[in-house]
């Protein structure tokens, strides 16, 4: 090979490693921009979970309440079961003495 076909041959070797070289920088610019939407899109979600925990701690809270008034309340309805003989029988006597 002669110097100017050699020259020719390293001058288009060297256009293709820089036109390579532009598309990795052309992807790698690709790539950031997506990581940083999804980052961005993860500390979105990470607030939004954070706001849910919060509400749902409230709600626990609130469960936690009612849980305890239907305690109270399975207790008293138990309480009337066992007092109903009496009562009724206390509102038959009333009944029977006052006629």
């Amino acid at each position: 090979m002669n110097v100017e076909t050699e020259i020719k041959e390293l001058k288009r070797r060297v256009d293709e490693l820089e036109s390579e070289v532009d598309g990795e920088k052309l992807l790698t610019r690709h790539i950031y921009e997506a990581v940083k939407r999804t980052e961005t899109k993860v500390d979105r979600l990470e607030d939004r979970m954070d706001r849910l925990d919060g509400r749902m701690g409230g709600v626990e809270g609130r469960m936690n309440k009612i849980e305890g008034r239907m305690d109270k309340i399975e207790t008293q309805i138990a309480l009337l079961r066992d007092e109903m003989p009496d009562i009724v029988s206390t509102a038959l006597r009333e009944v029977l003495n006052n006629k």
